[in-house]
């Protein structure tokens, strides 16, 4: 990576509340909305409070309205342009990718393991205790495009859900190909 980061290490406080002020940038501005004051609230508060919000905003929408599904594939294509930030300012090699997708969402309370070039289990996610299954569904995208764009292209495709009732999220990444441990 071009910075040296140490992925084996949990983000610092002041850090997860950053990535919570990015996640609620993104969100606000494809639905439009302004979102709750969370840059002074401690990463667990600020997280609950994004939590809470989007989960309201997307109820709001009526996830199976046609303009819930264009807030839906807006949400990717912005979370794709995240991802593409991030890879362009930290430029992880093939081999750092799961282990930086890893990192980034254990700063949200996310447990994400896998591999990059395969599957993708989500064996814990603090969403969960308020998404409801179409909810989830509907901010999968983000985590698509989110993914995608770090990886440089490609998608995931979700088959289970902790929100339906399985034990984990199981998502397949498909798309651009990735040599898990290979180069560029």
């Amino acid at each position: 990576m071009r910075f040296p980061l140490s992925l084996d290490k949990p983000l610092p406080d002041a850090a997860r509340s950053v990535v919570v002020q990015v996640l609620l940038g993104v969100f606000c501005r494809v639905f439009d909305v302004r979102g709750p004051a969370v840059a002074t609230l401690p990463a667990n508060q600020a997280l609950r409070a994004f939590r809470e919000f989007s989960a309201a905003c997307m109820e709001a929408a009526s996830v199976s309205s046609a303009f819930a599904q264009s807030r839906r594939a807006e949400l990717e294509t912005q979370a794709y342009r995240l991802g593409s930030r991030v890879r362009a300012a930290l430029a992880p090699t093939d081999a750092e990718l799961m282990p930086l997708v890893s990192w980034l969402y254990s700063a949200i309370d996310i447990t994400v393991v896998g591999s990059i070039s395969g599957e993708l289990v989500f064996q814990r996610c603090s969403f969960s205790v308020r998404y409801t299954p179409e909810l989830c569904a509907f901010m999968s995208a983000f985590d698509s495009g989110f993914v995608g764009g770090l990886c440089g292209g490609g998608a995931l495709a979700f088959s289970e859900r902790i929100t339906a009732g399985a034990p984990c999220c199981r998502a397949l990444y498909v798309g651009a190909h990735v040599e898990e441990g290979g180069g560029r």
